[in-house]
């Protein structure tokens, strides 16, 4: 069994860590594209307003996370 550090707390906090930073990024994200598209679709008359609401239910938090922790990986 590995002996536990509890001085050395990387381990711990550096997953910790980088979801906190992936939290806030996509948050901040949506926020802004949601805002956007919102005010765009409350207007938009257009043909492929039904595509950009599709667009809205397809990419949900989650899977941006999750590309997030990809793109980003260890090292960011």
């Amino acid at each position: 069994m590995q002996n536990l550090d509890l001085n050395n707390l990387e381990w711990l906090l550096a997953p910790l860590i980088l979801s906190a930073k992936t939290l806030c990024f996509s948050l901040v994200l949506f926020i802004t594209i949601d805002i956007l598209l919102t005010y765009f679709l409350a207007f938009y008359k257009g043909k492929f307003k039904t595509f950009f609401e599709l667009v809205i239910m397809i990419f949900p938090p989650i899977a941006t996370g999750f590309l997030l922790l990809y793109v980003f990986g260890r090292n960011s």
